[in-house]
């Protein structure tokens, strides 16, 4: 991660790696030195103990952190419960080696092939990858909810068929406090930043052993755009999808990186050309991108000037 990167206010680039504080957080960082702190205290006492004094401590944290958040946010997101991505589309100059990648190195179902696209089948999610047209050659960022129980399972599982993505202190998985969550990344044949996450505050633990059943759906997307908070407002009053609740008031006004929608369907606002985390160099691009969501009220948002057209339906 370079200085640059870690000076940005939330975002991809600014993740937190373990042990490092992590710029995207809106958690104040004077959490982690308490954190860190009380931490070394007890370094001497027994095991049971240091895990109680943690429980004790994260308890309060979490507290303190959610009165960061809005009414407002708390409000939209509990009107959005049950909120998912049921379809996406994409397109990809690398349409053979993708169904070839998909199908046979990671075993994902191929549920409707044709001579210009296919369709893969992600837990709840149908992800469609279509032929791209004018010489372009598009890639995306989007991410997976796999069982809270089994991110290990899932990342040493996922190793032994891709090369995981890592920063270049060699960290190759991240812990974003913020969600609640930790991730492994790799990229396709088509050059997409996907992302297998385990999101600790869903009710999801699995007893089986990790495999591509465990790909429950897909929960992210990520949308480069011009200018990130207009955009979130525009979701915001045209869709009615929040901004992730995990943020504070404060955080909002970063323009490096806003999610909106909850941990079953989010929407990652990015400027166009800033890297994606966790490659540093990868700039984002804005490339057509449909997104079919479920919702209360059916409706329907195309950007004016971007390639994106954002779908709710009721479910």
């Amino acid at each position: 991660m370079d200085a640059r990167a870690a000076s940005l206010i939330g975002g991809f680039a600014g993740r937190r790696v373990t042990g490092v504080f992590n710029s995207r957080s809106p958690a104040p960082k004077t959490y982690e030195v308490i954190i860190g702190s009380l931490a070394s205290i007890f370094v001497h006492t027994t095991t049971r103990y240091v895990e109680a004094v943690q429980t004790a401590i994260a308890l309060a944290v979490r507290v303190s952190y959610n009165g960061y958040h809005t009414r407002k946010s708390y409000e939209h997101h509990a009107s959005i419960e049950g909120k998912m991505i049921t379809q996406l589309a994409l397109r990809t100059a690398s349409l053979t080696a993708l169904r070839t990648f998909y199908n046979q190195r990671l075993n994902l179902p191929i549920t409707d092939v044709r001579s210009s696209k296919f369709t893969i089948d992600i837990g709840k999610t149908r992800l469609t990858f279509s032929e791209a047209t004018g010489g372009t050659d598009p890639f995306y960022h989007f991410a997976v909810n796999i069982p809270r129980n089994q991110f290990m399972s899932a990342k040493e599982w996922l190793a032994n068929r891709v090369e995981l993505l890592r920063t270049e202190d060699g960290e190759d998985e991240f812990t974003f406090e913020f969600m609640n969550a930790k991730a492994v990344y790799f990229i396709d044949p088509a050059g997409n930043i996907v992302e297998l996450i385990a999101r600790q505050n869903l009710s999801n633990d699995s007893a089986q052993l990790f495999c591509e059943d465990e790909f429950l759906e897909i929960s992210e997307i990520g949308l480069p755009v011009r200018e990130v908070l207009s955009t979130a407002r525009v979701l915001e009053t045209n869709l009615d999808i929040p901004l992730y609740e995990g943020y504070s008031e404060d955080f909002e006004s970063s323009s490096q990186f806003t999610c909106m929608g909850d941990d079953h369907a989010l929407l990652i606002l990015v400027p166009i050309e800033r890297p994606w985390f966790p490659t540093e160099t990868q700039e984002a691009e804005a490339h057509p991108t449909e997104v079919v969501l479920t919702g209360d009220r059916a409706t329907q948002y195309e950007f004016s000037q971007l390639p994106y057209q954002l779908s709710i339906v009721t479910s």
